[in-house]
């Protein structure tokens, strides 16, 4: 059937206010450099917690570097850690344990005591008999995610991470994954069955965190989130699988003195229509993880293609 005037003016204006929405988007985010790698570490089967390699970690930096320790671990008013660590979902029976590690925007500026750090962490050892560790390799991750040259060691920014299913994220069918738990909250209630609001209302505070306080006055960054709620509200979401609450992630806590187990929940959305102008966001979140317990292995999202 034929389109009217009137109809093909009003397409033609939300295209260019969806195209403005991406450009602003990635306009903030070419403000926030990250520098991925993966860890690949021979524990001897002493650890197969995130949270346990971490604490060793950055009890090596603490002594290594504090002044490194106390910007990457407590942040602007203790409420921003410049970093995150995830199983890399690759550990074989036989192969090493991989693990992926980001470094974020301020944090980048100590990479040179960060590394030492998991040497110094490897040679004290794991565990109540200080069994070392060994680091097999360090890989430097690139926008797409795939692995870079070995000098190639440049942080980029998230504007320039690259979309994992092709060169149209906007229109493209996508799922939204969650295989280690994500927890998120809202006025101290856990969410047990996040939507792709929730989602998306967590990215934009997760980023908030991170920018240069210039950087999210240029942009207008508060405004230009509660925009992406709102489109996130009317985007076509449904649930690819329950919400599950599994009880398979452990922290070491030293105020405690024992393990606790983490809290969260795994699942999957799907977005059958594609994630529309709203994609940058979470391509981002995909990279700096959401919710809390996020430098002990919770909370990353991975974009796959609906089954």
């Amino acid at each position: 059937p034929m389109t009217s005037p009137r109809r093909r003016g009003l397409d033609r204006k939300c295209m260019l206010v969806r195209a403005d929405l991406i450009d602003e988007q990635l306009g903030s985010l070419a403000q926030l450099p990250v520098l991925p790698r993966e860890l690949f570490l021979d524990t001897a089967k002493q650890a197969d917690s995130v949270s346990l390699l971490r604490r060793v970690w950055g009890m090596a930096l603490a002594q290594l570097d504090p002044a490194a320790w106390d910007v990457v671990s407590e942040g602007r008013g203790g409420g921003t850690r410049f970093f995150v660590l995830a199983d890399a979902f690759a550990e074989t029976a036989t192969g090493p344990l991989r693990l992926r590690w980001t470094v974020i925007g301020e944090g980048i500026q100590y990479d040179v005591a960060l590394l030492k750090a998991w040497d110094e962490a490897a040679a004290s050892g794991l565990g109540a008999s200080r069994v070392r560790f060994h680091i097999v390799r360090t890989v430097n991750l690139g926008p797409d995610g795939t692995p870079r040259a070995r000098h190639d060691n440049a942080p980029w920014t998230l504007a320039q991470a690259r979309w994992p299913l092709g060169n149209s994220p906007e229109n493209t069918p996508c799922r939204l994954c969650f295989f280690t738990p994500v927890y998120l909250e809202r006025q101290n209630v856990p969410i047990s069955t996040p939507t792709l609001t929730n989602i998306v209302a967590f990215a934009r505070h997760r980023v908030s965190s991170y920018l240069p306080e210039e950087a999210r006055a240029v942009f207008a960054w508060d405004g230009l989130g509660q925009t992406l709620e709102q489109i996130a509200a009317s985007t076509p979401a449904v649930q690819a699988s329950s919400w599950v609450t599994p009880e398979v992630v452990k922290r070491n806590s030293a105020r405690q003195g024992r393990e606790v187990w983490l809290k969260g929940v795994c699942g999957a959305i799907d977005l059958p229509k594609g994630p529309g102008p709203i994609w940058p966001l979470l391509l981002a979140a995909s990279w700096l993880h959401l919710g809390k317990h996020t430098t002990e292995g919770l909370g990353r999202i991975t974009i796959e293609a609906v089954r």
